[in-house]
């Protein structure tokens, strides 16, 4: 199992027919306050599956750090593997929604994405501080 895609969107789904629909990709919060509580984000991830993974089950984690280093969240779960329709490589997409997410301080962050215990993505984050213009007088 490969990952071919790690990425943060303000929203995103499958289709039926198992398209991968994006809106608001990025890897910036600029907020208007701080501390900050960002309603809503979603951490995107795209597979490549082959045989050796067909019904398996595999271990993720997804933890957040700041520049320190220190852990902000943690999440983790299992992931079910199932056999494609044709045998073959094929795509398997998930999708890990995260609600009020709060950041005490702009800065660097960074979600770290583990498949059974091995480190396998790094998607960073920046947040900014952007008072609203009424504030920068």
């Amino acid at each position: 199992m490969e990952t071919k895609l790690a990425l943060l969107a303000d929203c995103a789904n499958v289709t039926r027919d198992g398209k991968l629909d994006l809106m608001g990709v990025s890897n910036t919060i600029n907020a208007r306050a701080l501390p900050w509580v960002q309603p809503q984000m979603q951490v995107v991830l795209q597979f490549e599956v082959g045989p050796a993974d067909w019904e398996t089950e595999k271990g993720i984690e997804v933890r957040l750090f700041d520049a320190d280093g220190k852990q902000l969240s943690a999440m983790q779960g299992k992931i079910k593997v199932g056999r494609p329709e044709v045998d073959k490589l094929s795509q398997m997409n998930w999708i890990l929604s995260i609600n009020n997410l709060r950041f005490n301080n702009e800065g660097d962050y960074v979600f770290v994405l583990r498949l059974d215990g091995q480190i396998e993505r790094e998607i960073p984050l920046q947040v900014n501080y952007m008072p609203p213009p009424s504030a920068r007088k």
